[in-house]
């Protein structure tokens, strides 16, 4: 599973000092002045809002923002007495515009709610999933007062607040400019994929920053996306003595055959999101891969009972009723995916999959080739 890469905005980190902020300035004070006020203690308010991101991503995120609001709701968490409101507000609008822009800028992202917490009086969590194709991400929006005070990625417990606090965290400890430059080095190098200077750019840095969320965060990321990238020794010692369990951590334990780590790391997440059907093919896929094949099918099963209009389990479960050879299961699950979706596999497309080869040389195929005649 790829995650979507929202953490350029980790480059900013030096700029969350306080500077003289540019032109936008006031770019998220203007949409608040406009912005409609609605019942938020409703899940519907968290529902009706798919509708806006998936019309405009940047308009919608921009309209839920206000400076004021984020600042009391970051000192009250945080707790950051050195930090006046005013550098604090600074610092919050260039992070927010960094996580606005990231978001926005994939153009055929599909967006939907998956849940939320909202029985808390001084806050209220919604989580939703962002889909391009068969890549997809989570963000858990934190809201107060009617207002979007955080934006988080879920896997990756990344987001405004935690950056802004790391920042902070620099700026307090007096960090050198030669420490700033190693981590700012780091992330870039990661986030262009360079796999030649990663791993040293990593031992480079203090164990501290080596094992804090920012640093992890971005590291996880690249490996997912550099399929083949060396691991850095020091990560490797780190995940073979501590064997920390985090969402993030998931696919490492995954390629590494240590799968009940793996499921663990994903039990992390958010009810929510932990039943989503996204994250639960994720689970059937480790089970799969672990050779438990009857119980990754059950999880699929499971998930198409709960979620039936969601298509991706479907799509799953087929894959793994052909790698099987369960035939049968197949022509169902093709029936269906016709009738309800109306998705239809030609011979070609079923060939590519593994164990297809045996399917259209049986019965079940001339079944299911007179069933689309039928249908049509």
């Amino acid at each position: 599973m790829k995650i979507f890469v929202t953490l350029i905005v980790c480059l900013l980190l030096n700029a969350c000092a306080v500077t003289e902020v540019d032109s936008q300035q006031n770019a998220l004070s203007a949409h608040n002045k406009s912005a409609n006020v609605h019942n938020y203690d409703s899940e519907r308010f968290y529902i009706q809002f798919v509708d806006a991101l998936n019309q405009n991503t940047e308009q919608a995120l921009r309209s839920k923002i206000n400076l004021d609001v984020s600042a009391d709701y970051l000192d009250a968490e945080l707790g950051l007495d050195s930090v006046s409101k005013s550098d604090m507000k600074k610092s919050l609008e260039r992070l927010n515009e960094r996580f606005i822009y990231v978001l926005s800028e994939q153009a055929n992202l599909q967006w939907s709610y998956v849940g939320g917490e909202l029985n808390q009086h001084d806050k209220k969590i919604s989580y939703y999933r962002a889909t391009e194709g068969d890549y997809f991400a989570y963000y858990t929006l934190t809201w107060r007062h009617n207002k979007l005070v955080d934006i988080e990625s879920t896997l990756l417990t990344m987001g405004v607040s935690s950056m802004f606090s790391m920042a902070a965290q620099l700026v307090a400890a007096n960090t050198s400019t030669e420490v700033e430059k190693r981590l700012n080095s780091f992330v870039k190098l990661a986030i262009n994929g360079d796999t030649e200077r990663v791993p040293l750019a990593y031992q480079r840095l203090s164990k501290e920053f080596q094992q804090s969320n920012l640093v992890l965060g971005v590291l996880t990321t690249y490996l997912a996306e550099q399929e083949f990238a060396e691991l850095p020794l020091a990560f490797s010692e780190f995940m073979q003595s501590e064997i920390p369990i985090h969402p993030r951590f998931y696919g490492y334990y995954t390629d590494t055959g240590n799968y009940q780590a793996a499921i663990d790391c994903l039990k992390q997440l958010p009810t929510a999101v932990f039943e989503d059907p996204r994250i639960q093919a994720e689970i059937a896929s480790i089970h799969f891969l672990d050779g438990q094949a009857d119980i990754a099918k059950t999880v699929l099963r499971n998930g198409i009972l709960n979620h039936p209009y969601d298509v991706y389990s479907y799509f799953w479960l087929l894959d793994f009723a052909l790698k099987t050879k369960d035939f049968e299961e197949s022509e169902l699950l093709l029936n269906v995916l016709r009738d309800r979706f109306f998705v239809e596999y030609s011979r070609q497309d079923l060939v590519e999959v593994e164990g297809g080869d045996g399917f259209v040389n049986s019965r079940f195929y001339t079944r299911y080739q007179t069933y689309l005649k039928n249908a049509a």
